[in-house]
C-alpha cells in the first residue's frame, strides 16, 4: 500500500519583511526516495504570518501551517512530521524534505501564482 504524504504546505508558512512572501503559491512535491506518491501538487495562501493549505485539485482547504522564512527567504522547519529545507524568494522557491520516520524524501518547488 502506497502511503500519501502530503508537503505542499511547506512552502511559505510565515511570511516576514512586510508581507513579500505573500500570495497565493503552487507547490509541486517529488519523491525522490521512499514510498510516497511520487509527485503531489497543492496551493498555499499566504497572508502576513498566517498560511492556509488548499488542495490543488479541489480547492478544498485542508489546514493551517505555521513555520519560519527567514527575513532572507530560508526556510528551515517542521512541519507534520516532515522536515523541511529550502529557499524561498518573491516569486519562486525550492528545497528538499524528509519525513521524520525516514520513509520519504525529495525536494520541492513553488511559484507565486499572485505575481
Amino acid at each position: 500500500m502506497k502511503k500519501v504524504l502530503f508537503l505542499a504546505f511547506v512552502v511559505p508558512s510565515v511570511a516576514l519583511a512586510q508581507g513579500r512572501y505573500d500570495g497565493s503559491w503552487q507547490v509541486t512535491i517529488n519523491t525522490q526516495r521512499g514510498n510516497c506518491d511520487p509527485v503531489a501538487y497543492a496551493y498555499v495562501d499566504v497572508v502576513g504570518t498566517a498560511a492556509t493549505v488548499r488542495n490543488a485539485f479541489s480547492g478544498t482547504e485542508t489546514h493551517s501551517a505555521a513555520g519560519y522564512v527567514s527575513p532572507g527567504g530560508s526556510i528551515n522547519t517542521v512541519v507534520r512530521n516532515v522536515k523541511v529545507r529550502g529557499y524561498l524568494g518573491p516569486n519562486t522557491g525550492s528545497g528538499s524534505w524528509i519525513s521524520l520516520n525516514k520513509q520519504c524524501s525529495g525536494v520541492w518547488s513553488s511559484y507565486n501564482r499572485s505575481r
